[in-house]
C-alpha cells in the first residue's frame, strides 16, 4: 500500500495513529546500504534493530538510507569504483 493512501487522523488525546504510521514506515519503507546502495540488507540480529548488515558489500552498522534517489547515486558510484 503506497504511503499516500494511508489516511491518519490524529487528535490531541489519541497517539495511536502516530504509532501506526511509524510502524508502517519502519517495516515497509525500503532501506538501502549507505556504502553500496543495495537494498539487500537485513538486521544483524532481530533483537538489535539498530544494526544492519548488507549482503552485497558486507557493511555492518546502524546508518541506513531510506531515500531511493540517494541510494541510486551511491550504487552508481560504488559500481564505478569496483
Amino acid at each position: 500500500m503506497p504511503l499516500n493512501e494511508i489516511k491518519i487522523t490524529v487528535t490531541m488525546y489519541d497517539a495511536k495513529p502516530i504509532r501506526i504510521y511509524r510502524m508502517y514506515k519502519f517495516y515497509f519503507m525500503t532501506k538501502y546500504c549507505p556504502k553500496c546502495g543495495s537494498s539487500n540488507i537485513d538486521w544483524v540480529l532481530p533483537q538489535t534493530w539498530s544494526k544492519w548488515r548488507c549482503k552485497d558489500c558486507g557493511y555492518i552498522g546502524s546508518l541506513i538510507v531510506e531515500d531511493g534517489e540517494i541510494a541510486k547515486e551511491i550504487r552508481e558510484k560504488w559500481k564505478k569504483g569496483k
